[in-house]
């Protein structure tokens, strides 16, 4: 009989182990889901970033091409 309950006992155990190792996963997993959500809104920001970026220095190369054309005509039309 102390066989069958020393028995049980380390099935009980074993279950209780597997459980703690479950609930230690979904922690992880958790954790590994609030990381990826904070990614997630980082890289929006960066995004917004990268594509205001962008858009401000096109409208500063527009700006410098507009400036050359508009002294070169100046020139022209002063000077000939």
């Amino acid at each position: 009989m102390s066989k069958k309950i020393s028995k049980n006992e380390e099935h009980e155990k074993s279950k209780k182990t597997k459980k703690d190792k479950v609930i230690k996963m979904e922690k992880k997993d958790n954790k590994k889901e609030k990381k990826d959500k904070k990614i997630k809104k980082d890289k929006s920001k960066r995004d917004l970033g990268k594509i205001a970026t962008k858009v401000i220095a096109a409208i500063l190369a527009l700006m410098m091409i507009l400036a050359v054309a508009g002294t070169l005509l100046y020139y022209i039309f002063v000077y000939y």
